[in-house]
């Protein structure tokens, strides 16, 4: 779910270095999805949509992984850049600052405010749309309810897999992202992994 919050895709705030931030909630809070009619669909991208914003409210360490698979033209600018082909990341939110870090690299804090950042949040989950509920999981030993998003945006195709707690609060996602003109992705696929811990959340310490 991590920045000037301003969602680039993944890809491109990830392979340039910015906020770790930006990389987990620009799959976590949405990338445009498209919205539909059903009833059903209503109701879960609702849910998701609450999730997300109480995520903004409750303190949290979250732990992501995004894997890059590149595809021509972007093999040639992948050897050519040295583009990465995995970064992990963290993020701590402490309900009154957000703080980030690209491992193996130092803590930063980010210059927002918690306002700024339920507004940014806000402002991705409210185009949520072609949601659906699968069946419930369990996320060590505690039961989840899962919803998944698709979405076709623009020349990237996007799904989108929450984990639910009973409190309504993600705990963890998976996203995968095509991105190309073409069906299939004719440039890279991305695989981003987060989980999130809740509990007693301090400020790392920052150089």
């Amino acid at each position: 779910m991590h920045a000037s919050y301003s969602f680039f895709l993944p890809s491109a705030s990830c392979l340039r270095g910015a906020s770790a931030l930006a990389c987990v909630l620009t799959c976590l809070a949405g990338i445009g999805f498209s919205s539909t009619g059903a009833r059903a669909d209503t109701a879960a991208c609702k849910t998701l949509q609450d999730a997300m914003l109480a995520n903004t409210k409750t303190p949290f360490h979250s732990f992501a992984s995004i894997k890059f698979n590149y595809a021509a033209p972007m093999t040639v600018a992948q050897r050519n850049l040295r583009l990465p082909e995995s970064q992990s990341s963290e993020t701590i939110f402490t309900g009154k600052a957000v703080f980030v870090r690209l491992l193996p690299g130092k803590w930063k804090s980010l210059p927002t405010t918690p306002t700024q950042f339920q507004q940014h949040v806000r402002a991705s989950v409210t185009g949520f749309g072609k949601c659906r509920r699968l069946a419930d999981d369990k996320v060590d030993g505690a039961a989840m309810s899962v919803y998944q998003a698709d979405t076709k945006n623009q020349n990237h195709l996007v799904q989108t897999k929450v984990w639910v707690s009973a409190q309504g609060i993600p705990v963890k996602s998976e996203t995968d992202i095509e991105i190309g003109h073409t069906p299939g992705g004719d440039m890279m696929h991305e695989h981003l992994s987060t989980r999130y811990e809740y509990g007693e959340v301090r400020a790392p310490a920052v150089d």
